[in-house]
């Protein structure tokens, strides 16, 4: 599409230029209403009100495609004398003469376009700012005496002055729109290109649209300094208009490039600034003509998109001062719906807050008020868009209760208000979605069949999208705390009449909610819902590719596999989802394994409690370390989790016990890795962790000991900067159950001191929990004789703690209750007929917590 904007721009501004060449002259009000017949798509659409390309015009490229053909042709010795090359660009284009000769059009673009500008700017002008080796055109810098230095010599180019103006407008224009269509490609682009992409490339020649803009500035500079439109006087035999008119027109064109420019290190933004106060300086008359007053409005709007464009809150401040500028009334100019809107959107999407949200509404409603109170030529009466811009400004905001009461109440003031206005689906899709995130779900469907209903109504912009289908999916899936198999079964239901109902074809995202649903819900049948989905998807993606399985598919069945307790062989079933999906990337269907899914089959097997799962779990570690390179820190502490795993029978027996030492070593590998920067990989607080409750579940010897020789790893790991090992209450309380559960008699006294130095260091790192009191009452009581004096004053000072700081949890009070003696003088006095009613104020710190703490073995 953009070699055949190319090929119809380059033949216009040949035909023009040659044109001039022989004699055909206009004056300077003729030039802003150029003949574009020949190139439809040139000036008509680049500097119009939306500063968009527009579809080309097919039939006025079939009438000029003869004409096309003999430019093509053409030999460059029948050209005017100034369009030949010149020595320096014919020696840097001298490997590229195979692909002239091919007729390449866009080469000839660009050969034109350098040729054009050396002309008027010379050679060392010109690839100066094209290398960025000149800061000539930078508003502190008085370019204008750089280039008028060297203005003689490309006058002598040409016959005459008014020729050499034309000449260069054209050029300042073409240059406008190749910038223009680099903005353009890149805004459409589906995928996230390089910089490179977007240069104009002529041999060894590089130019972006920033150094492109340069030039448009240089050639500005020198017009005016041609024209003498500086001194204020007019010089009849070139331009036969007021010099306001053609100041407004040339300065038009530099803002435009600027503004579609990226505003790099704030250059956009000073740029089209520098030109709009340049215009308003020398500005001899207020505009009258309605087509100056279009363009002068441009020029303000020029400045607020290169300001919207930065992305940058201090910018977006200077394009909101700029729309209050413009409602002033000693401009007499009002913006059009386009301008709001360029600063709504600016206000929706630069760093969204409520903030933003209010000024954006109260635009809104000075638009609608300037509307109804003033009969303005240049009204701006808001549009589908203004809408859209203000609710998206709501619903990006903050999911809070009041963005999204104003967002539904300005949807409700546009259906009542305006009903030539149709709101399109993106409208109502962010209602629906800040509605999701607050987990208003009866809401969020009650927008979808409102859409519904409009579209019925004959109002058929509101027709529902793929977006909005997935949205009400979403829906319909989401019920607190788990979905209903129910709600369920009625969203999968839905997802096969979509086509039938709104013309609309599900796509993958459509079936990954689904699963992702049915994987979540902790359903008996779950598993065999999601795996069912994914048989659709495979049997129906070789002639339906929008719905083939991708990675985030494949994880969330696997991961609804690994949930399903009452499968015995779930590891087995997973790694049978992971072979399809192997068998599928080698048929070219869906894409390579990543490492979430990896991840998702090591946690199945793992969790499987099958017989040998954890050495098949290793060979699949194996493989994602050493073949796919693609491991993180996930899968080496879902390795450790398995090594820390006690596996048991049906009757609940233990078949075998943790791995600690195993888990050790993979941590040690952990850690040589990253510190001979052979892996980018290091430990964080659980992986430390996991290794410690490995040691807590296992029966070494002086486990206790050994668990807390790795807390102490951690501890220095942190100190010496490690950040994301810093110990947290879960690994010292890991270490506390270590010692509690010390099997061997002989070791009990080092379990005991271990207990005590452990809980005296935790107090210095994280605070203690009602599972931090409840393990170490466990460990007194397992590692003490009964009767022992040390015991009563050890628990007794614990609990103590424990009350006060409003931890005493249902551990506590259960490992008090095996010891009688000890309970009763403890809470005793609270014992009623009813049971135990302990104070709030001992449980204070526990409120909205799970109280049923539990030893973590």
């Amino acid at each position: 599409m953009i070699i055949i904007y190319y090929s119809i721009s380059i033949s216009f501004i040949i035909y023009t230029n040659h044109n001039i060449a022989h004699g055909f002259c206009c004056n300077t009000q003729r030039l802003r209403k150029v003949d574009t017949s020949f190139a439809p798509s040139l000036f008509s659409s680049s500097i119009d009100n939306n500063n968009e390309l527009q579809p080309y015009d097919r039939t006025a490229t079939a009438k000029n495609s003869r004409y096309r053909k003999r430019i093509r042709n053409k030999q460059s010795s029948s050209w005017p004398s100034y369009y030949q090359p010149t020595a320096q660009q014919l020696a840097i284009s001298s490997s590229n003469n195979k692909q002239e000769r091919n007729g390449n059009e866009e080469y000839q673009i660009q050969k034109w376009l350098l040729s054009s500008t050396t002309l008027i700017l010379g050679d060392d002008l010109t690839f100066q700012l094209i290398n960025c080796e000149t800061n000539a055109t930078s508003i502190d810098t008085p370019a204008a005496e750089i280039i008028s230095n060297s203005r003689q010599q490309q006058l002598d180019n040409f016959d005459t002055k008014k020729e050499y103006v034309k000449h260069a407008i054209s050029t300042m224009q073409s240059w406008c729109q190749w910038i223009i269509q680099c903005s353009t490609s890149r805004r459409n682009s589906r995928r996230r290109r390089s910089i490179n992409e977007y240069q104009l490339t002529y041999g060894s020649i590089k130019c972006s649209p920033v150094n492109a803009a340069k030039i448009v500035d240089s050639i500005l500079y020198r017009l005016l300094d041609v024209i003498d439109i500086e001194e204020g006087e007019v010089d009849t035999e070139i331009v036969d208009q007021e010099d306001s008119t053609a100041l407004l027109e040339l300065i038009h064109i530099a803002i435009t490039a600027w503004s579609n420019c990226k505003n790099r290190d704030g250059q956009a933004v000073q740029h089209t600034e520098y030109w709009l106060h340049l215009l308003q300086e020398r500005q001899t008359s207020n505009f009258t003509d309605d087509n100056d007053m279009r363009l002068y409005e441009e020029c303000y709007r020029g400045v607020i998109r290169a300001c919207i464009r930065s992305h940058e809150y201090q910018y977006l401040e200077k394009a909101i001062g700029l729309l209050d500028d413009m409602r002033g009334e000693h401009h007499q100019l009002y913006p059009t719906a386009q301008t709001c809107n360029l600063v709504l959107y600016g206000l929706a999407n630069c760093k969204p807050s409520t903030k933003n949200a209010k000024q954006a509404e109260d635009i809104l409603k000075n638009m609608i008020h300037d509307c109804q109170e003033n009969e303005l030529k240049y009204a701006y009466k808001p549009d589908t868009n203004t809408f859209r811009q203000v609710i998206t400004a709501w619903t990006k905001s903050e999911a809070t209760d009041e963005a999204a009461k104003n967002a539904r109440h300005i949807l409700d003031q546009m259906l009542t208000d305006y009903p030539t206005l149709d709101p399109d689906a993106s409208t109502f899709n962010a209602i629906m979605t800040l509605y999701l995130q607050l987990g208003w779900r009866k809401e969020a469907l009650a927008i979808f069949d409102q859409m519904c209903s409009l579209q019925q109504s004959g109002r058929k912009g509101t027709k529902p999208d793929l977006y909005s289908i997935n949205l009400m999916l979403n829906a319909l899936s989401q019920q607190p705390p788990f979905c209903s198999s129910e709600e369920l079964q009625k969203a999968e239901d839905v997802l096969d009449v979509i086509r039938e109902s709104f013309n609309v074809a599900p796509d993958v995202q459509s079936y990954n909610i689904l699963i992702d649903s049915w994987a979540k819900s902790n359903l008996p049948e779950s598993a065999e819902k999601a795996v069912l989905l994914l048989d659709i998807m495979e049997r129906r993606c070789r002639l339906e590719p929008s719905i083939a399985p991708d990675c985030y598919t494949y994880t969330s069945v696997i991961n609804a596999i690994s949930k399903s307790k009452h499968h015995k062989r779930r590891g087995s079933w997973a790694e049978e989802i992971f072979q399809r999906m192997k068998t599928l990337y080698s048929q070219g269907i869906v894409n390579e394994s990543t490492v979430p899914v990896y991840n998702a089959l090591l946690n199945a097997l793992i969790t499987s409690e099958e017989f040998g799962s954890i050495e098949r779990a290793w060979v699949v570690f194996t493989e994602i370390i050493e073949t796919a390179d693609i491991a993180n820190i996930r899968t080496y502490n879902t390795m450790l989790k398995g090594y820390s795993t006690i596996t048991r029978n049906g009757g609940g027996e233990i078949i075998s016990y943790s791995r600690p030492r195993l888990a050790e070593q993979l941590l040690d590998r952990m850690e040589l890795s990253y510190y001979r920067e052979t892996s980018d990989i290091i430990p964080d607080k659980y992986s430390y962790t996991t290794v410690i409750s490995a040691y807590g579940r296992s029966n070494v010897k002086r486990k206790a000991a050994k668990a807390h020789w790795v807390l102490q790893r951690m501890v220095d790991a942190y100190q010496e900067g490690n950040n994301s090992a810093k110990p947290n209450t879960y690994a010292f309380n890991a270490v506390l159950n270590a010692c509690a559960h010390t099997r061997y008699p002989e070791e009990k006294v080092e379990a005991f001191t271990i207990l005590c130095s452990t809980l005296i260091l935790q107090k210095k790192w994280a605070k203690p929990d009602h599972t931090t009191y409840g393990i170490f009452l466990q460990g007194c009581s397992r590692l003490l004789p009964k009767n022992e004096t040390r015991k009563w004053r050890v628990v007794e000072t614990v609990f103590n703690s424990c009350t006060k700081e409003g931890q005493c949890g249902s551990l506590v009070l259960s490992t008090l209750k095996q010891q009688p003696e000890l309970y009763e003088a403890l809470v005793g006095r609270f014992l009623t007929d009813d049971g135990l009613e302990i104070p709030l104020q001992w449980r204070r710190n526990i409120a909205g917590r799970k109280d049923s703490a539990a030893s973590q073995r």
